[in-house]
């Protein structure tokens, strides 16, 4: 999210257009749920991405790293 651009649009909006543009859905997850939505605090930017690209149809790719990174 760091690079995207400053706009009107909310955070969680742009997330979601920005999933439905892609061919591919990758997630690698850690040991950390993620940073909450602002409008949803019970969802984190990573679950709505997932999410998002489920609903689209977007195949999707997943990889979880269960050790802290030193």
């Amino acid at each position: 999210m760091e690079d995207f651009p400053a706009t009107d649009t909310p955070p969680a909006d742009y997330n979601v257009a920005a999933v439905a543009r892609c061919d591919l859905y990758v997630g690698i997850y850690g040991t950390r749920y993620g940073t909450p939505l602002r409008e949803l605090p019970s969802l984190s930017y990573t679950e709505q991405e997932f999410d998002a690209a489920r609903a689209a149809g977007i195949p999707c790719r997943s990889e979880e790293h269960t050790s802290e990174l030193q």
